[in-house]
Order: C-alpha cells, then sequence, then structure tokens
C-alpha cells in the first residue's frame, strides 16, 4: 500500500533530473535530518544505521528505493511507519550530530 501511494511522487522526483542532483549535493554539504531524502540517507552509512536503530530493514528491505524521493519526514506520515514516527524527534537529534 505504502508503494501505491509513493509511486506519484516516486515518478515526479525522477523528472527532477539535474534539479533534483543538485539538491542531493547540497544536503550532503550540510548535513543530514528527518528533512532528507530517503537516497541520500541510505548512501550515508552513519545516518542509515542510526535509522536502523529504530526500523531494521531501513538497510535491508528492496522496497526502500520505492521511496527515496521521500523525506524521511513524510515517509513517517505514513500508517506503516508509525513505529518510525514515533521516534522521529530522536532520529532527528542523532542525524543533526553527525554534522557536528
Amino acid at each position: 500500500m505504502l508503494v501505491e501511494s509513493c509511486e506519484g511522487v516516486l515518478a515526479i522526483h525522477q523528472q527532477g533530473g539535474m534539479h533534483a542532483a543538485s539538491r542531493q549535493g547540497e544536503e550532503s554539504a550540510m548535513g543530514v535530518s528527518v528533512d532528507s531524502k530517503i537516497k541520500a540517507l541510505a548512501k550515508n552509512e552513519a545516518a542509515a544505521d542510526i535509522i536502523c536503530k529504530y526500523s531494521p530493514g531501513f538497510k535491508t528491505d528492496p522496497q526502500m528505493k520505492m521511496v527515496y524521493g521521500l523525506t524521511l519526514r513524510k515517509l513517517a506520515s505514513f500508517p506503516q511507519a508509525k513505529e518510525l514516527a514515533d521516534h522521529l524527534d530522536e532520529i532527528d537529534a542523532e542525524l543533526k550530530a553527525l554534522g557536528d
């Protein structure tokens, strides 16, 4: 169900092309947070490890690639991600601490 809900958003993100790629580069320079795209978080090993503490399938579930265009905050808004949503503030603090 989450996959069906995200397909349109993923298609829009893919159409962003170069603009989306430049935003990702900016994100890397600024650090990561729950407002970072899932793709950027997945590529950052330390960030992915933090998220895995709260959502064990983050690094291993192949369906995660379908939501790469979403931010972690947006993903947490789906009912299927309630466990993630319950810890969003903790995750955000840990992710932001990576930039320090």
